[in-house]
């Protein structure tokens, strides 16, 4: 035996945390305030502000009912979006107005 006291078990952290339930809660309380200081410190890097590009291309054609100009306006201007490398979805829409009918799409 060389006197020196020995390495503290599990038995003997766990009777302490039970015997002082004020250092438990400090220890776990400090815990919590360290967890919630480094949570607001944290530099977010996985996702960046991005903004996603938008084209709306807007036509109107005078006295057209929407299906002739989805047909002989939208139809074309999708064809020729779509082959553009990059381009990831095409929505359009023809409505008909009092003045005219009008077509747009975003791309």
């Amino acid at each position: 035996m060389t006197g020196q006291p020995a390495a503290p078990t599990n038995d003997d952290i766990t009777a302490l945390f039970v015997r002082r339930p004020v250092l438990s809660t400090v220890l776990s309380l400090l815990i919590v305030v360290a967890g919630l200081a480094a949570i607001a410190g944290v530099e977010i890097r996985e996702l960046p502000a991005v903004d996603n590009p938008v084209i709306t291309v807007s036509t109107d054609y005078l006295g057209a009912a929407p299906e002739t100009i989805d047909r002989e306006v939208t139809a074309i201007i999708e064809s020729a979006a779509g082959r553009v490398a990059g381009v990831k979805s095409i929505s359009s829409s023809s409505t008909w107005l009092p003045q005219g009918t009008k077509a747009s799409s975003k791309l």
